[in-house]
């Protein structure tokens, strides 16, 4: 990804169904299920972390960052107890940073209008407004974009693998 503020660059909109253009639809596609996907493990973490049956009830419908701050709260909580040290937990913060910044690009990706630079380089330029801030011009390839939907894959993968050498040390604790 490339900020494109200070170049010179014109802005064509796309059709998102043009044959051309169905692999920008298909990468942008990849982020939003694979973000859904991390963001429904991170529910998981939550409730197991909260080590209740119920706490699915308390994060049903709260956003990425609400669950991230309050599983980052968790864990970091935990860390200042000594009989909590077991399992895998210190591995737990630097993927939950990771999710953030995952999710923070996504927001990008998702929610951005999409067009081509009229010069026809091989790139897409994502024009993203953020509230009290300018519309930014960004230029991203296909790869980048499909290197994200990767990238929220490999950060799910990690999460599972932390998340249950934890649900392993709870368990050996209890017997």
């Amino acid at each position: 990804m490339r900020d494109l503020a200070g170049t010179d660059w014109e802005y064509t909109s796309i059709n998102i169904d043009a044959p051309e253009h169905q692999n920008l639809a298909r990468a942008v596609g990849r982020v939003a299920i694979m973000s859904a996907e991390l963001e429904s493990t991170v529910r998981s973490l939550f409730s197991d972390l909260m080590i209740v049956d119920e706490a699915w009830v308390v994060s049903q419908g709260e956003s990425s960052d609400w669950l991230l701050k309050n599983c980052e709260r968790i864990v970091s909580e935990e860390h200042r107890h000594e009989d909590h040290r077991e399992g895998n937990r210190p591995e737990l913060l630097p993927l939950l940073a990771e999710c953030r910044a995952a999710f923070r690009e996504r927001g990008t990706v998702i929610h951005s209008s999409w067009g081509i630079d009229d010069v026809g380089a091989s790139t897409y330029i994502a024009l993203s407004s953020k509230r009290f801030r300018d519309t930014r011009a960004l230029e991203y390839s296909l790869a980048e974009i499909n290197l994200l939907a990767d990238r929220f894959a490999e950060v799910n993968r990690k999460i599972h693998v932390a998340n249950r050498i934890h649900r392993n040390a709870i368990l050996a604790r209890e017997d």
